[in-house]
């Protein structure tokens, strides 16, 4: 994830967190009350530069709490993974794995379907609001996907499953997945991929 990436990902889930607490009314409400009161003293008592640094410190707050919830995330990811390195010790488990990624795959896939039209035919308006969780969600999946490979598998399957040039459809590149249609054509690729390893590498 790159710099400018996660600074964007950990504000916005500092701003969700917010919103999960007190609704998007109260977060609001926190926020202009948390901006007004230090501009307030700053016109009364004509210290200008006082502003900036007010929003400089919301800014802060909902970063820092963004980055601790995404490292949070992280953290448990990897965690879950160890947890099931240690039970991946016969090819049937190793099959369950894979079965169980397709799985979870498809909810993704939901997901973005969901996000892309709703039920009226008409774009969806809490798509924006929602594809910062999506793109967070499909990270979590394939990267604990890559480390039980790239740990418990043989034949350097994490290389094989981050491989794509033979998949690509003309106009596609590696990775690209910056928008929902090519995110689903990424999460196509990956599904290929596990099913191939399922059959053929075990």
């Amino acid at each position: 994830m790159g710099r400018r990436q996660f600074l964007k990902r950990a504000t916005a889930s500092g701003w969700k967190r917010l919103v999960a607490i007190a609704g998007h009314l109260g977060a609001l409400a926190v926020l202009l009350v948390a901006i007004g009161v230090p501009f307030s003293f700053a016109l009364v008592l004509e210290r200008w530069l006082y502003a900036p640094f007010a929003l400089l410190l919301v800014w802060i707050l909902l970063f820092g709490e963004g980055a601790f919830r995404l490292w949070n995330d992280e953290r448990s990811s990897r965690a879950t993974a160890e947890a099931r390195l240690r039970q991946l010790d016969t090819v049937e488990a190793k099959r369950a794995f894979i079965d169980q990624a397709l799985d979870e795959a498809a909810v993704l896939r939901t997901d973005i379907n969901q996000f892309l039209i709703g039920a009226d035919n008409e774009p969806n308006t809490d798509y924006d609001y929602e594809w910062d969780r999506i793109c967070t969600d499909l990270v979590h999946w394939e990267t604990e996907v890559r480390m039980t490979f790239q740990r418990d598998f043989p034949d350097r399957a994490d290389r094989f499953f981050d491989s794509e040039d033979d998949l690509l459809e003309e106009g596609e590149r590696a990775g690209q997945a910056d928008t929902a249609d090519q995110m689903l054509r990424y999460l196509e690729r990956r599904e290929t991929r596990l099913r191939q390893i399922r059959k053929d590498r075990l």
